[in-house]
């Protein structure tokens, strides 16, 4: 079976482009090459026109993915503002065709105000994006035009652009029969004297013969800032798509960006917004429109939320295409649309490296709703686990999945992971060449198994929390909510002992209860340069806004030394980033060390401890124990979540100690039984 290794460059770095390849395999046609683009003030927009050489139209197309890369220019700095840009189709079949215009992905600029490339700085991101609607146009010769907009200074910045496009060969999972335009423009939102509703006005429309399926392709995001509701960028309203006058779709027209790949940047980066984030692409809306006739009559119709500001409108900014097709090739048909953990690439750096559980996006391709698969994972080269999953994906659908079955991925080094999808339904998938998957996975951290977890707060004490979760079984084994921390602006440390060469999860939240007086100030990590601007215009939410900076550190337990500091800063070409701007919060993994821990730290208590029945089949157990020295070593017992559910303490250098969990719910708890400034853990499992 050949292998598609999707959105990874190992698997297709040899292929040159235009190089006609097999079904399932990648050929990679250069777009925009190491472009410098630049605003002109003059006008407010520029455009970049390549001209590419696709597969010829003899070739099917499976999928279609678009690569963007941004550096800084050579000698000059990033760009400094979120502008939109563009990506278009041009003219296809050389000079003399037809200028098309056909928007294929919208991107915003990020906030690039720290970034400039040095002799010791090569500053890169990237991002994908899907185009496989556009693949009856990309074939032969086809200009791609870069639009780039904005108002920023050209002498000493600009963006350094890469695209490529990453045509997989093989049958299409649908035939496309015609493409038709719908509503475009930038459209006033909010403005009662001219409705966005006479812009949106229902289509009638007659469907071309052949026509079985059809998928209405919406790229739309909210601009300008009204004296209402701050519309059109930063107001969340609804959006209703109906066919034949039923919705068929509603969908909040807004996006969270304090989880972006991209971070820290300059600016407001981290604000929600109107489906669109600074420096990502715009996710485009896919509403599939199944189970029709050719030849057909049909309306369609989009409605916003219905709104009324006052003055200074913002706008809607629609580009929408409605694909027709035929029917679905296949009845049972699942692909993997990509490995997002283990993964190497730069949009998913906010998941990886890992050592536990992977995780995937699966797609179902066939007319069939798919309901079940087998998943088999591992190293390469090695045993493979096999996780059950269950669901129901119509066609067209997709689904995130947390492969939850153990494998262990303690590495000395790099080592290749690999996925397959198997038994669709519980049967036989119809097209297998993009059921498998391979990506490279790199080595974590390894950190002490006993250590300070040091955390300063913001005046918004209310909004953090942490967990350490055993990567491989999902358990939480030490957490601490948001009332462990009761005093703002206060160093709190804690003391965290952890099994030896084992997988953990750090996850550090900024996303607890909003505080009073109307300011919702979550996901904007331990330091955001924004609040404390707002603090000095308006002193009134001086008690409400992170205007002291926090902090948080591992340390070592002895010498108080940092370990690692997701609050310190570190420079990207041009000055201090405080790495605190992290927006909703941290996800990091790493592996503990079997090392015999030093004197002066936590150490593994000198003890006999031995646990019977365990399991328990009744949660009743006996904790025999011989402390040597023993003045008074204290038993604790958490569940799953990390909340502790009995204390007691030890007497005497021995004995029995009759630990009663018949009244808690069957599972997995922990023991930890803690003297002085020694500690050991034991598992235990109610049946």
């Amino acid at each position: 079976m050949k292998k598609i290794y999707i959105l990874l460059c190992l698997c297709v770095a040899g292929l040159l482009p235009s190089v006609h390849a097999a079904n399932g395999d990648t050929t990679i046609v250069q777009g925009h090459n190491d472009v410098i683009i630049q605003t002109d003030p003059s006008v407010g927009q520029t455009l970049y026109p390549a001209w590419s050489v696709f597969p010829p139209a003899s070739t099917p197309y499976r999928k279609i993915y678009a690569h963007l890369s941004l550096k800084c220019p050579p000698n000059l700095n990033c760009g400094e503002w979120d502008y939109l840009n563009h990506i278009f189709i041009g003219k296809t079949g050389g000079m003399a065709g037809d200028s098309l215009g056909y928007e294929l992905g919208r991107f915003i600029t990020p906030y690039g105000n720290y970034w400039k490339t040095t002799a010791t700085n090569n500053w890169e991101h990237g991002w994908w994006i899907d185009v496989t609607d556009w693949g009856y146009l990309l074939h032969d010769s086809v200009e791609l035009i870069y639009k780039h907009t904005g108002y920023e200074a050209q002498n000493d910045r600009g963006w350094l652009i890469n695209l490529q496009y990453y045509v997989i060969e093989g049958p299409a999972i649908r035939d496309f029969v015609r493409m038709d335009t719908l509503w475009n423009g930038s459209f006033r939102y909010g403005d009662a004297a001219a409705p966005i509703e006479d812009k949106l006005n229902a289509r009638n429309l007659t469907l071309a013969p052949g026509t079985a399926s059809a998928r209405l392709w919406i790229m739309q995001s909210g601009h300008g800032s009204d004296d209402a509701d701050q519309c059109g960028e930063f107001c969340a309203k609804n959006r209703m798509v109906k066919w034949d006058n039923q919705t068929v779709n509603t969908r909040l027209v807004w996006r969270e960006c304090g989880f972006n790949s991209l971070y820290p940047q300059a600016g407001t980066w981290l604000l929600d917004r109107a489906n669109w984030c600074p420096g990502a692409f715009v996710d485009p809306d896919w509403v599939e429109i199944g189970e029709l006739t050719g030849g057909s009559n049909h309306s369609i119709d989009i409605d916003m939320e219905p709104y009324t500001a006052t003055a200074d409108f913002g706008n809607m900014f629609f580009t929408t295409y409605l694909f027709e097709y035929g029917a679905p090739h296949a009845q049972v048909d699942a692909g993997i649309e990509r490995i997002i953990a283990p993964s190497t690439d730069l949009e998913q750096k906010r998941m990886n490296p890992i050592c536990g559980q992977p995780i995937i996006k699966i797609r179902n391709n066939g007319a069939r709703a798919l309901t079940s698969l087998a998943i088999e994972y591992g190293l390469a080269g090695q045993a493979k686990a096999t996780f059950q999953w269950t669901g129901n994906l119509a066609f067209g659908q997709s689904e995130i999945v947390t492969l939850t079955n153990a494998v262990q991925y303690l590495l000395q080094g790099d080592a290749v992971f690999e996925v397959t999808l198997k038994l669709p339904n519980g049967g036989t998938d119809e097209y297998t060449l993009d059921n498998s998957a391979s990506s490279l996975i790199k080595k974590t951290d390894v950190q002490p198994h006993a250590f300070i977890v040091e955390f300063k707060n913001t005046k918004a004490n209310q909004e953090n929390s942490y967990k350490f979760i055993e990567a491989q079984t999902g358990q939480v084994v030490h957490q601490k909510g948001i009332n462990d921390f009761p005093l703002a602006t206060t160093l709190y440390r804690d003391t965290v002992v952890l099994a030896k060469n084992t997988c953990y999860i750090l996850e550090f939240s900024d996303e607890g209860t909003p505080l009073a007086g109307g300011i919702d100030q979550n996901k904007d990590g331990l330091t955001f340069w924004f609040w404390d601007a707002l603090a000095q215009q308006y002193p009134q939410y001086l008690q409400y806004l992170d205007n002291d900076d926090g902090s948080l550190q591992l340390k070592d337990y002895h010498s108080n030394a940092s370990l690692l500091n997701f609050s310190g800063t570190y420079n990207q070409g041009k000055g201090a980033i405080q790495k605190a701007d992290f927006g909703t919060k941290i996800v990091y993994q790493f592996s503990t060390s079997n090392e015999t821990v030093s004197a002066g730290t936590v150490q593994q208590l000198n003890a006999d401890i031995d646990v019977y029945p365990n399991p328990s089949p009744d949660g009743l157990f006996a904790i025999s124990y011989h402390i040597p020295g023993n003045t008074g070593a204290q038993l604790e017992v958490q569940d799953i979540r990390g909340t502790v559910v009995l204390q007691a303490q030890l007497k005497g250098e021995g004995g029995v100690y009759a630990l009663d969990l018949k009244s808690r719910a069957r599972g997995m708890y922990t023991l930890k039984i803690t003297s002085g400034k020694a500690a050991t853990v034991r598992k235990l499992v109610t049946r």
